[in-house]
């Protein structure tokens, strides 16, 4: 098994990364983003809690985790707000490293990001030198689903406000995150293609999560044409119906953000 620094050790994926991981016994090194705020901090420490496997690193401390060879860099940007930040946050991570390589990158992004930022990151890993492979995801749902997220001010039943999906929710479909985690993890084991696209065998999965809630958007329907959209496609099953994971994530909600 390779050695894993997780950087966005508390967003969303990389939070449901790591409690994998430590699941299957595995030590975890974990990096926040620098300047990044984390909602509902002192919940994800306690979700953790005192697992001997969970080692947090600080920023400043970033090479000296990198094993030569071995170390898969993954970087949680499926919920940055601006995937320039993105950039900007992979080059100020290698900044000043001229001596230890990893085994390769793992950009997890979400299907809605721009070929522009695509081609930046893409530049900027191929001048370096530097293996990697972007995971593209559609809406992921489920346990620690960010508050800003549509399916989430659905369940806190904030529907007095005027709810649209955030610019990284892919609303053509969608994935629940123990589904889509475990795929992750097998992608990036089998180290067989640089552009991955996850894709829900439950076709309307988005909408269909939408009946369940039984709520409705008065929006134009999302047919845009993304670029990730072309890349090489997974298709993810799911295990569970989706009325039992959303449930799941209501619980969650009653637990750590509306316990009362």
């Amino acid at each position: 098994m390779d050695d894993f620094l997780m950087i966005g050790k508390y967003h969303f994926i990389g939070l449901h990364l790591c409690s994998t991981l430590l699941s299957q016994g595995l030590k975890i090194k974990g990096i926040s983003y620098p300047d990044f705020e984390v909602h509902q901090l002192e919940e994800k420490e306690m979700f953790f809690g005192r697992n001997a496997n969970f080692i947090d690193i600080k920023w400043e401390q970033r090479f000296k985790q990198i094993k030569e060879g071995e170390t898969i860099i993954v970087f949680d940007c499926y919920t940055l707000d601006k995937l320039d930040d993105l950039i900007a946050a992979m080059q100020e991570f290698f900044k000043g490293n001229r001596w230890k390589m990893p085994n390769k990158v793992v950009a997890i992004c979400p299907a809605t990001m721009e070929e522009v930022q695509n081609k930046q990151c893409t530049k900027f890993f191929k001048e370096k030198k530097i293996p990697y492979q972007f995971i593209y995801l559609p809406t992921i749902y489920g346990p620690w689903q960010p508050e800003s997220f549509l399916f989430q001010q659905i369940l806190l039943k904030e529907i007095n406000k005027n709810l649209l999906p955030k610019q990284n929710e892919y609303t053509k479909d969608a994935i629940f995150v123990e589904d889509a985690v475990e795929e992750i993890m097998e992608q990036i084991q089998n180290n067989q293609n640089e552009d991955i696209l996850l894709r829900s065998v439950v076709q309307n999965h988005w909408q269909k999560c939408m009946d369940v809630l039984n709520y409705s958007l008065d929006y134009v329907e999302d047919c845009e044409n993304y670029f990730a959209e072309n890349k090489f496609t997974i298709n993810v099953k799911n295990k569970n119906k989706i009325a039992d994971n959303l449930a799941l994530q209501t619980k969650h909600i009653k637990m750590y953000i509306n316990p009362f």
